[in-house]
């Protein structure tokens, strides 16, 4: 980006420019060490077998690996420049966050009493006009697998064709009961 051979823009006036000091311009870092590189293996070993081990664990356990004491700073700076954080419980993780849309629950006050009355699936990823699905039903694999083919036999192969609402008069299966499907989205 910065280059010596320029007439016009002096090396200082070009770190102006980019928001560098011109001082890191000429600074060449030297890396980590060899006993950092030997301790960043030892701690990515250490790491695969026991991932909810803290900076503080994973210094004492290295400390009895090498029979010497491993400053705890140090450990947590490697594991830092590692991107390696210990697994545990974070506070407040079943508080929505910001922004979060709270969905109504459908079936709220409904007496489910047969089989087959409610199914619940979810679609993590249909591309308009692929053939390939991704599905995990609830209920029943290899009925969800049923009702996908019937609907790509009534429907089509692409996405956007699949994209309806199913309303069936018997709050059963609109595949198997005959109900009236409507389609979703605009003029609907």
């Amino acid at each position: 980006m910065i280059g010596r051979d320029n007439e016009k823009l002096s090396i200082s006036r070009q770190c102006g420019l980019l928001g560098v000091s011109r001082s890191s311009y000429y600074h060449l870092s030297k890396g980590p060490s060899e006993e950092d590189l030997e301790l960043m293996k030892l701690i990515d070993t250490e790491y695969l077998k026991a991932p909810f081990y803290g900076s503080r664990k994973m210094a004492e356990l290295l400390g009895r690996l090498l029979n010497r004491p491993i400053n705890r700073k140090r450990v947590q700076r490697l594991m830092r420049l590692m991107g390696i954080e210990a697994i545990y419980q974070k506070p407040n993780t079943s508080r929505p966050g910001k922004g979060h849309k709270i969905y109504p629950y459908l079936l709220k006050g409904l007496e489910i009493n047969r089989p087959g009355q409610v199914f619940a699936a979810d679609i993590t990823y249909s591309a308009p006009g692929s053939r390939r699905w991704h599905g995990d039903a609830r209920r029943d694999t290899s009925m969800f697998g049923i009702h996908m083919d019937r609907a790509r036999k009534r429907y089509g192969p692409s996405g956007r064709s699949l994209l309806r609402k199913s309303v069936s008069p018997s709050g059963g299966d609109p595949l198997y009961t005959g109900g009236v499907t409507q389609p979703v989205g605009k003029g609907a």
